[in-house]
């Protein structure tokens, strides 16, 4: 098992470092009492199933073999990316303390990826990445605020 965890946690390390890479697409924020900003439904509907297919193909190269599923929606000022790892399930907690550590060490990073996307749209406010196991289950979560 820890050597599944150890090649998980690796999966999605690479994971943070194409999602960055793939940040070249688009950006979003949420917020569920304010209406949905225009020029993020813009990006989203413009750029967002290349960045979604991007982040996807990228994972599946750099994870060892792990699949993903992802998506991309705008609420409020916010953009929030689901991606669902497939065959993932039943992670203990441990792994998953590790994997938002690891996450959360790259939030920088992460941050300045996203930085073109606020000069599209400059009501950007939060960027979230949810990385979740295949039925829903979150494994780790990153909060970019601008």
């Amino acid at each position: 098992m820890k050597t599944f965890a150890k090649r998980l946690l690796c999966a999605l390390l690479a994971g943070v470092m194409v999602f960055g890479l793939m940040a070249c697409s688009k950006d979003d924020k949420s917020s569920s009492s304010v209406p949905n900003d225009p020029d993020l439904e813009r990006l989203v509907r413009e750029e967002g199933d290349d960045f979604v297919e991007g982040f996807e193909s990228g994972f599946e190269g750099s994870s060892g073999g792990l699949d993903c599923e992802c998506s991309i929606r705008v609420e409020g000022t916010s953009l929030i990316v689901d991606c669902l790892i497939l065959d993932v399930d039943n992670v203990p907690a441990e792994t998953k303390e590790d994997m938002q550590k690891s996450y959360d060490s790259s939030k920088d990073s992460m941050k300045a990826t996203f930085e073109p996307f606020k000069e599209e749209a400059p009501n950007l406010t939060l960027v979230v990445l949810n990385i979740c196991e295949e039925d829903g289950d979150l494994l780790a979560s990153v909060n970019l605020y601008y």
